[in-house]
């Protein structure tokens, strides 16, 4: 019961802090940066919520394994390899659409 409980509220912590990375990840610069260092949203986004979904993620990993949970341990990494590449992707994006690359 305590494994269970545990892995609810992680699981819960991963997928939350996940959507808010992502909602952070796609507003306007404007929003996330300042001139040369981030504002306070994006201190939030880079110094919370990535550390907190990625450590999150790697947690429920190991408890996956030990517990050989492979359905969710699957699901889980392919939600995060998907949402790694889409964040790729939109970094190419833009830095294409700026004149980066």
């Amino acid at each position: 019961m305590h494994l269970f409980v545990k892995n609810k509220k992680l699981n819960f912590v991963f997928y939350f802090s996940l959507i808010l990375s992502i909602i952070a990840s796609l507003l306007p610069k404007e929003f996330t940066w300042g001139v040369y260092t981030p504002n306070i949203l994006g201190w939030i986004w880079i110094g919370f919520l990535i550390p907190l979904f990625i450590i999150s993620y790697f947690w429920l990993l190991i408890l996956d394994i030990k517990n050989k949970n492979r359905a969710d341990l699957i699901k889980r990494t392919l939600i995060f390899l998907f949402v790694l590449i889409i964040y790729i992707a939109y970094w190419f994006y833009n830095a294409k659409k700026t004149g980066g690359i």
